[in-house]
């Protein structure tokens, strides 16, 4: 995939955009959920927040010691209880999709960093909209952080668009356009780049042939 930093994904519908994109730069790996809920409540999480709840791994600063973190299951459960009581219709519809559709996705993986990541980033995307609802605010989504945006992958880029573009038309389906970040333009440019690169590499190989 080509990397195309769109200004477009920089400001996102309200609702989830921020803490979604949030939690997927966090890990983009998979945590490890089964079909089975049994498995959901797998001690596999807590042993592996153990492992990195260590003097060694403190400098990845995840922000949460593992006695905070909840079961995967158990935070799942709690942050639709939190949309029923926080969003309104709309955006608790496309909230629930997401969190459901992020929580299917990641099942698969035991590498601990990955899993405590994404456990850890989802608490705080719950606490966040605990802490709208004490303070009396409505929830309201914010722009992505600069750094986190910068360290998405391309395929992440594309998983935001898409996510932008199911956001634009719960709100407003006239603005939504599913084309790639960057447009038409960036896609032929890519498509030109390419070419150069292609006549280049025949280039230097009848240069080395002679």
């Amino acid at each position: 995939m080509i990397a195309i930093r769109s200004s477009a994904l920089r400001s996102l519908e309200p609702g989830l955009a921020s803490a979604s994109a949030s939690a997927s730069a966090s890990a983009s790996a998979s945590i490890p959920l089964s079909h089975a809920s049994s498995s959901l409540t797998s001690p596999l999480w807590l042993r592996c927040a153990s492992q990195v709840a260590t003097p060694s791994t403190s400098s990845h600063d995840l922000g949460l010691t593992a006695a905070a973190l909840l079961p995967p299951l158990q935070l799942l459960r709690r942050i639709l209880r939190s949309h029923r009581k926080h969003l309104d219709a709309i955006q608790r519809s496309l909230g629930d999709a997401y969190v459901k559709d992020e929580f299917r996705r990641h099942r698969s993986v035991d590498q601990p960093l990955q899993i405590v990541a994404f456990l850890a980033e989802w608490k705080k995307y719950l606490d966040f909209l605990d802490l709208q609802h004490l303070e009396g605010g409505q929830f309201k989504g914010r722009q992505l952080d600069e750094e986190k945006f910068k360290k998405l992958s391309d395929e992440q880029l594309y998983q935001l668009h898409e996510f932008m573009v199911a956001a634009k038309e719960v709100y407003d389906p006239l603005k939504a356009k599913g084309q790639p970040p960057g447009g038409a333009r960036a896609v032929q440019e890519a498509v030109d780049g390419a070419l150069k690169r292609a006549r280049e590499e025949e280039e230097a190989g009848q240069k080395k042939e002679q």
